[in-house]
């Protein structure tokens, strides 16, 4: 009962946000239900998946200062904060779905452009707020200097596992499914970063743009 009472008070305190998101995310359907009357070969449905995913750990961060503010026993809120952590890297890793203005159709190129920033807008939002939240939750324990180190570290973090992801194919669940698997995937290509050199550069460059965003983000007063 516990956590039920964490969620509702989470959103309950969150509700404009949320809104917000709906609206946003009702945007983005109309633009993907366009895109299926049009003769194009690249429907990007999949962006409405990808856009629930990159949510979720917004909702794990905004969980986890409720249960900060309850003085939950620390184990309970590091749970939350490992959830946060395996999910985390589906937000900024939106940004890697340009890669499908090189395939198929490009009649509706600036279309696909379109599409494609809208939903990696909000995503890249998303990931930095829930940043916001994260770094709150680190200031109740560190120092300044240790949170702005832990966030670097955080972002770096969530460009491994964008190439997790977008290279190896791998899900956040698999932390859980295939554990063994993805630490033997994630060590031999690591040890080998330039055997896919682009892929990292890619993930390199959107964990410090990332942090970037974080840094500028405005702060509530």
């Amino acid at each position: 009962m516990k956590w039920l009472y964490l969620i509702r008070s989470s959103i309950e305190g969150r509700f404009g946000l949320l809104l917000k998101y709906l609206l946003l995310a009702g945007v983005g359907l109309i633009l993907i239900v366009i895109r299926q009357f049009i003769p194009t070969d690249k429907p990007m449905a999949f962006l409405l998946w990808n856009l629930f995913l990159a949510l979720i750990p917004l909702a794990f961060s905004s969980v986890l200062l409720k249960a900060q503010s309850e003085r939950l026993p620390l184990y309970s809120q590091l749970i939350i904060g490992f959830g946060w952590l395996v999910f985390f890297p589906n937000a900024p890793y939106m940004l890697t779905d340009y890669i499908h203005l090189t395939y198929g159709d490009q009649t509706y190129f600036w279309l696909d452009v379109l599409t494609l920033s809208y939903f990696a807008f909000i995503a890249l939002a998303t990931a930095v707020i829930s940043l916001m939240d994260i770094e709150a939750w680190l200031k109740a324990h560190f120092s300044n200097g240790l949170v702005k180190m832990a966030v670097f570290v955080l972002c770096l973090l969530s460009g491994i596992g964008i190439y997790l992801g977008r290279d190896l194919r791998f899900n956040s669940w698999d932390v859980i499914m295939k554990p063994k698997e993805l630490l033997h995937y994630s060590l031999s290509r690591m040890s080998d970063p330039m055997s896919d050199i682009y892929t990292w550069a890619a993930a390199s460059i959107i964990s410090l743009l990332l942090f970037g965003l974080y840094l500028v983000w405005p702060r509530s007063k």
